[in-house]
């Protein structure tokens, strides 16, 4: 008997530990964005008001971390990108790695939108990477913000492209672990700024933002481990936003 109990016991430390160390946002207007929609419910949804949202972002967040903690950007990729409504995940305990199959399952609630692409920070990429490799057909493209996929997701023959975006100061991921696991993606390049984009015939663009540090892909302060970012999360997220708008345009042409 001890040994039945034993799995849900520490299913429940897990789940304890989780709640108690999620990271939350550092601002409190969260639900304040003016001319867009925020609708909180099982996911997030997230949209410009009176407009008619013909594509999506599907984005996984890390695990551990709050989805409310990315509406600082969010609010302004959806602003530059019209007809763009981003979906981000709920989960209990803030582990998505825990529910892998409710982007596809998200994905199925809005039969008009034709066009996705997905992504996420993290352990949220790895998801991601997973709903590609369960349903290659299913989205266009893929992001990675610090983060990357191994042989649980090898998806190296995929037909869609691929963003990995990475910080030179993150103390979480860095580049070495990303390139290491980069034969499971399809062929790659590294690009130096935003405008080469255009010209890499490769499937996967892996780009760096310079004193970009992991935590600064959101809006929750410094995530444990991690180091000093170079710059303030608000430039790196700039970056961030130029760059996904940028991929955007080249995914869907």
């Amino acid at each position: 008997m001890k040994q039945v109990y034993k799995p849900l016991i520490l299913s429940m430390l897990i789940i304890f530990l989780a709640v108690s160390c999620s990271y939350l946002p550092e601002q409190d207007d969260i639900d304040s964005y003016g001319n867009l929609q925020l609708e909180n419910g099982d996911y997030m949804l997230l949209y410009k008001t009176g407009t008619n949202y013909d594509r999506a972002f599907l984005f996984v967040p890390g695990g551990l971390v709050d989805p409310h903690v990315y509406l600082c950007w969010m609010n302004d990729l959806v602003e530059m990108y019209p007809g763009l409504a981003i979906i981000s995940l709920k989960v209990p305990s803030n582990l998505a790695i825990s529910n892998q199959n409710k982007a596809l399952k998200i994905r199925d609630e809005f039969p008009g939108i034709e066009h996705w692409i997905i992504g996420g920070h993290s352990l949220g990429g790895v998801v991601s990477a997973s709903s590609i490799k369960n349903s290659p057909d299913s989205f266009d493209g893929l992001v990675f913000l610090a983060s990357w996929t191994t042989d649980f997701a090898d998806i190296s023959d995929w037909q869609g492209r691929v963003l990995s975006i990475f910080g030179s100061d993150d103390g979480v991921a860095d580049f070495s672990e990303i390139e290491a696991n980069s034969s499971f993606l399809p062929a790659g390049v590294f690009v130096d700024s935003i405008p080469e984009f255009e010209s890499a015939t490769e499937q996967t663009i892996y780009f760096e933002i310079k004193g970009g540090n992991h935590s600064g892909f959101g809006c929750y302060g410094l995530q444990d481990g991690d180091n000093t970012p170079g710059i303030p999360a608000e430039v790196q997220q700039e970056e961030m936003i130029e760059a996904l708008e940028t991929f955007f345009n080249l995914v869907w042409k």
